[in-house]
């Protein structure tokens, strides 16, 4: 089983689609997308960085598949049992869903889904790259109407995408942003979630590179 026939399964294609449903209708709870939009977001992502840093490709295809799962648990998270976490509620999907598919890195795979809201220290390569394509998803893509009306979280509007290079040994993710974008904002609200400031850093440890993100402006790429 691969990420595309996963995303191609009505079962889980309907739940992505109440899922951005509730983003659509302006839930306090729900400032950005976490339904199918937002997955397909992260898999492309994945599938920009992945090559550039040299992923074996049965790793690269355990991460997309990985991705596919992530969010599914959100339909069941709102402000009233915000506590239990949707990273759970998704991993005990997935949990069921592969229980009988016989596909490689499946225990690490649960693991990334399960712990992908906050970076964790299991030396898991699959782990830190779904941690890593979750939080670069950032962008005008993503959120929701609700957002654009939040301080500091209203800047993700204005990133347009990502480029990455790799320079030696130092990935470097460039943020490419549109007139508009406030960098003071942006930094001021990263300053209560200073494990997202640079989200590639366990991959990058893991792989023997280092990391640093940068920021561009669209009219000079």
């Amino acid at each position: 089983m691969d990420y595309a026939t996963i995303l191609n399964d009505k079962r889980v294609s309907q739940i992505y689609e109440n899922i951005d449903g509730l983003a659509k209708q302006g839930d306090s709870w729900h400032w950005v997308y976490h339904g199918l939009t937002h997955v397909q977001n992260t898999i492309d992502i994945a599938k920009q960085l992945m090559p550039i840093l040299d992923i074996d490709r049965d790793v690269q295809d355990a991460v997309l598949v990985a991705l596919a799962l992530h969010d599914i648990g959100k339909e069941y998270e709102n402000e009233k049992n915000k506590r239990s976490g949707h990273a759970h509620s998704s991993y005990l999907f997935a949990q069921e869903y592969l229980a009988y598919q016989n596909i490689p890195h499946k225990t690490e795979i649960l693991q990334a889904i399960k712990n992908h809201s906050e970076p964790t220290n299991d030396n898991s390569l699959i782990s830190a790259l779904v941690f890593a394509c979750d939080k670069l998803d950032i962008t005008s893509k993503r959120i929701a109407a609700h957002g654009r009306t939040i301080k500091g979280q209203r800047q993700f509007q204005y990133v347009l995408g990502h480029q990455f290079e790799l320079a030696g040994k130092n990935l470097i993710t460039n943020f490419v942003y549109a007139d508009g974008f406030d960098r003071a904002e942006w930094d001021e609200f990263f300053k209560g979630y200073p494990k997202w400031t640079n989200v590639t850093h366990n991959a990058c440890q893991l792989l023997g590179l280092t990391s640093e993100s940068r920021f561009v402006s669209s009219a000079t790429v």
